[in-house]
């Protein structure tokens, strides 16, 4: 025969240990979804300064590109000038 109250006793130590295996795996899975997010934002984050670091260097090149002209036009007649 078995006790009765060991029996309460262990049956109610049972429900106690499945809810706090239960709130732990809760836990655990938050924990998870927040790293996940997180790690999602730190990538879109990096995507969007590399994009923004690409944009820069495109500008700068076409402004350098548009300068070029500009700056030996103005050499030259510097040579001109300096010549006649």
């Amino acid at each position: 025969m078995s006790d009765p109250t060991a029996t309460a006793r262990r049956s109610v130590a049972d429900r106690k240990n499945s809810e706090e295996e239960r709130r732990r795996q809760e836990e655990l899975q938050q924990a998870e979804a927040r790293q996940a997010a997180e790690e999602k934002r730190r990538r879109e984050d990096e995507l969007q300064q590399a994009e923004a670091r690409q944009a820069a260097e495109e500008k700068r090149r076409r402004q350098e590109a548009e300068n070029k002209p500009f700056f030996w036009n103005r050499f030259l007649a510097m040579l001109h000038a300096r010549d006649s």
